[in-house]
């Protein structure tokens, strides 16, 4: 039963991935719907042994409230008066995707934690392979790669077959994640990592890289700030590292942007316009009644196909819920990040809160955190639900 379950994951995994592939796209956008429902059916069958903490329950209870309880209540006082069917199909679909994660979770922590970080990761590189095999559109050229990132020139990215650069370039980032904390022998790790790398690369996508960046920093500094110091040398030596790292991430800032009254056109040129975006969609619902609970908790597809929604622009998810679900929406939301942090917090796991604070941070620039069609979503929530013990090695404060 455990090989049966592991291939219905496996085929989860290749189902949410694939979903944006154009070989095979029909199977695996089919895959993407079946298998939660597979998952769930054959735990239920097995006599797999279940765990859920207090922090867990907290999390499912807020998960259910948000994206099943308000859009439901929202249609029954008729203010989400608009593709009400879409909603519901939605919300169900948010929830089932939640319980195949527990599932999910529950099932690698009778295995091991590694074994999850494996079978996601290598599902995720043979994706990468083949789109490189069949469409061969890799350059090595890096230097040229790197300056045209930094640059901001937006030619030559590689699809591999994707739909969008942006989908390869977090699957690659998710890639280098979860391989690096995966328990793959030396050789294979640092192939798949480097190629990921280079496929990272070959995207033109900056988000993951800040993310990555970002996530790291914030790590660090509150390792920095929780460190236990008792000599003055250790408190001078503490002040100093906190010093460099605020001037040096102002500095980075300041050269980015420039210094002239136009740093915000510099910034928002520098975001490939997803700035004044985001400014301009908050702005118009400022202008409307929709501010509150917004305009209806549809998924990604519908809300895009509307001829009314076409003028805005929800790169960031943040801004994807103040639009479709608005202030309270997004108050949920938040509540939501803040349990997931908390736990990190509780178990003292790095690796948990680094998963954290790159997927809230990277869905700044993208629209993708808890979204159930999510490839960051599967990874967000499955490690939430697994790691739920101290590692040593993990300790967010030094022992």
């Amino acid at each position: 039963m455990n090989r049966i379950i592991r291939f219905a994951i496996i085929l989860f995994f290749s189902g949410i991935i694939g979903g944006f592939f154009s070989i095979g796209n029909s199977v695996f956008v089919s895959l993407r719907y079946v298998t939660p429902m597979l998952i769930i059916a054959l735990f239920s069958l097995s006599k797999m042994k279940t765990t859920i903490s207090k922090s867990e329950s907290q999390f499912i209870f807020f998960f259910g409230i948000t994206f099943f309880v308000y859009p439901i209540i929202m249609i029954l006082l008729n203010i989400y008066d608009k593709g009400q069917e879409n909603i519901i199909i939605n919300s169900l679909y948010y929830i089932l995707t939640m319980v195949s994660c527990f599932f999910i979770a529950n099932f690698y922590k009778s295995i091991s934690r590694k074994e999850f970080f494996k079978d996601f990761g290598l599902v995720g590189f043979l994706f990468l392979a083949i789109g490189t095999l069949i469409f061969r559109d890799i350059s090595l050229n890096i230097p040229t790669l790197i300056n045209n990132m930094l640059s901001n020139v937006r030619t030559d990215r590689s699809y591999l077959g994707f739909t969008n650069p942006n989908q390869v370039a977090i699957l690659a980032a998710l890639v280098i994640m979860t391989i690096f904390l995966s328990g793959l022998n030396k050789t294979s790790k640092i192939f798949i990592l480097i190629f990921s790398s280079i496929v990272l690369v070959n995207t033109g996508s900056r988000a993951p890289l800040v993310s990555f960046l970002l996530a790291a920093l914030i790590i660090f500094f509150i390792q920095v700030l929780r460190k236990k110091v008792s000599t003055f040398n250790g408190i001078l030596l503490k002040m100093l590292v906190i010093d460099i790292l605020v001037c040096g991430f102002v500095y980075i800032i300041y050269n980015l942007i420039g210094t002239t009254v136009n740093s915000y056109y510099a910034l928002d040129t520098f975001s490939t316009n997803r700035i004044s975006r985001q400014v301009a969609t908050i702005s118009w619902l400022f202008g409307t009644s929709n501010l509150v609970f917004g305009l209806g908790m549809f998924n990604t597809s519908f809300f895009y196909s509307q001829p009314d929604f076409l003028f805005l622009h929800t790169d960031s998810y943040y801004t994807y819920i103040i639009t479709t679900m608005g202030l309270i929406g997004l108050l949920l939301t938040l509540i939501l990040i803040a349990l997931a942090i908390r736990k990190a917090f509780a178990v003292e796991s790095r690796t948990l809160l680094y998963i954290i604070l790159f997927c809230v941070i990277y869905s700044f620039f993208e629209a993708t955190l808890f979204f159930p069609t999510s490839i960051l979503t599967v990874l967000l929530l499955v490690s939430c639900f697994l790691i739920d013990e101290r590692k040593d090695s993990e300790y967010l404060i030094e022992k």
